[in-house]
């Protein structure tokens, strides 16, 4: 389990994304995120995301320790309107080999600097990928420890300017 300021994940033996998540992809590793309107990431309401992604080590056996990264890749998912399909690459985890398939799930805050290009093409379509780099290996992208399942959940920032209501009206 690590927490930091901007980013956290945790790892656990399963292979099931959890519901709550709004995107998911069952046998794939990309995701396609279609926004409420473009300009979504402009309106500064959207501060980072919720990631989930299966990792498949059962089929894949290894002699030594090895260590691995997951990534995401965020592009548009109609490279045609933009001469940058690419939009930005998280680095989401670095862990070690592990025996069978594993949830990994995590928080990421997007910072200034993160995806500017949102902003400058108004994205409403949005591909997601996840993979895995070996460190070991010139941070080879691997194929052998595939991501089987993932998802993603957009995490908002309220309004300042709504009124909100007190959950505990709510309860009886």
């Amino acid at each position: 389990v690590y927490f930091f300021q901007s980013s956290g994940r945790l790892l656990l033996p399963g292979n099931e994304i959890p519901m709550w998540f709004s995107f998911q992809s069952l046998g794939s590793s990309s995701i396609t995120l279609k926004m409420p309107h473009a300009g979504w990431f402009s309106n500064n309401k959207v501060i980072g995301f919720a990631y989930s992604a299966v990792v498949g080590f059962r089929d894949h056996h290894v002699k030594e320790k090895r260590r691995f990264h997951l990534f995401c890749e965020f592009m548009k998912a109609k490279p045609e309107d933009c001469t940058e399909p690419l939009v930005g690459r998280c680095f989401l985890w670095h862990f070690n080999y592990v025996e069978a398939d594993h949830l990994l799930l995590g928080y990421y805050f997007f910072g200034d600097h993160d995806f500017s290009a949102f902003r400058k093409h108004n994205c409403d379509h949005v591909a997601v990928k996840f993979y895995l780099e070996d460190v070991n290996n010139q941070h080879e992208r691997l194929d052998c420890c595939p991501v089987k399942k993932c998802g993603i959940h957009l995490l908002y920032a309220p309004d300042s300017t709504e009124p909100t209501e007190d959950p505990r009206s709510t309860l009886d």
